[in-house]
């Protein structure tokens, strides 16, 4: 287990002590005594969580973090946006962000209490250590501060994201569909995922609030501060995917209109060449009917003057079609 005091930054510490601390640990160290009078049965179920919420509680705040797989992660989905995204788009990358968070917690007056298998928590907490100022050693501030750096950088992927989709237009309009419906169905997946994941943490900040105000008669003014931003924040990030989701909409209809035209396209020209070769399969047919007196069979010039109709009628036909625009 890994135990930090909140002062004005997080500092490793070996036990708690009376200031409030921020406790790291896993599964097997449940087992074990826990310390600032936190216990097992606070932790929420976690291991399978695809989402994350906090309840508020008499004495206490619970939960579950779940972070959607949208900073830099998998060779995979690298590769896929590379199909999308070329390498002369001018959006410099993101800044490197910590591994995707699952874990369940627990806020008291006390401290904070993380249950993470992975580790991944204490790569957030190091960027609070190295980046962030606590000026009230506040439980809640930290928290603040926690989800701040959770979305630091989404604002950068959003753009990295638009990007995507407006080279995904281009490639519509230039007829280079490619894997164009698989493409389109993982940033859909992606983006419905971001929608839900900063709606759930505006109403986990918006749970901070009353616990804050319910536990100490008020949430004290810098803290109110800190996670009034925050929900400010989250909730222009929200509305950005929500502009990128109804963009999706957008590009799928025109994906359609695109494959419409061009099925118009191609019936077009189907229909150029049946009317070219109607007079002349009325010409084949007439000539090939078995009536005993027909001039042209026994006249010397027949063939070639049969050919020069068939002929002017194909060169009337196409002289009509390119001046009504009808290629």
């Amino acid at each position: 287990m890994i135990i930090y005091e909140i002062s004005q930054q997080l500092t490793p510490v070996a036990a708690a002590g009376a200031k409030p601390i921020v406790a790291v640990a896993t599964t097997a160290d449940l087992a074990q005594p826990l310390p600032a009078d936190f216990t097992a049965a606070m932790i929420l179920p976690w291991q399978n969580s695809r989402f994350s919420k906090a309840e508020l509680q008499v004495d206490h705040v619970r939960g579950t973090f779940y972070a959607p797989k949208h900073r830099g992660n998998k060779e995979k989905k690298d590769k896929r946006d590379a199909e999308v995204l070329d390498e002369t788009t001018p959006l410099p990358p993101p800044p490197a962000a910590p591994p995707p968070l699952r874990c369940a917690f627990v806020i008291t007056a006390k401290g904070a209490l993380f249950v993470d298998d992975k580790n991944t928590v204490e790569n957030y907490l190091q960027k609070i250590v190295a980046t962030r100022v606590n000026s009230e050693g506040s439980v809640l501030l930290f928290f603040g501060e926690l989800l701040a750096v959770l979305i630091e950088n989404d604002l950068l992927y959003l753009a990295e994201m638009q990007m995507k989709l407006l080279k995904l237009e281009k490639n519509i309009l230039d007829n280079t569909l490619g894997n164009f419906t698989r493409t389109l169905m993982s940033l859909r997946k992606d983006i419905l995922a971001l929608t839900r994941y900063y709606s759930q943490l505006i109403d986990m900040a918006q749970v901070l609030l009353e616990y804050g105000a319910n536990a100490t008669g008020k949430t004290g003014k810098q803290e109110n501060s800190q996670l009034r931003t925050f929900i400010a924040r989250a909730g222009r990030l929200r509305d950005e995917a929500q502009s990128l989701r109804e963009y999706l909409t957008h590009l799928r209809d025109v994906y359609h209109t695109q494959i419409n035209f061009q099925q118009n396209q191609v019936m077009k020209l189907l229909a150029v060449i049946s009317t070219i070769f109607m007079p002349l399969t009325f010409v084949v047919g007439w000539y090939g009917m078995n009536f005993k007196v027909m001039p042209e069979l026994d006249w010397t010039y027949g063939y070639p003057f049969v050919g020069a109709v068939c002929l002017l009628i194909v060169g009337a036909c196409l002289w009509i079609f390119t001046k009504k625009n009808y290629w």
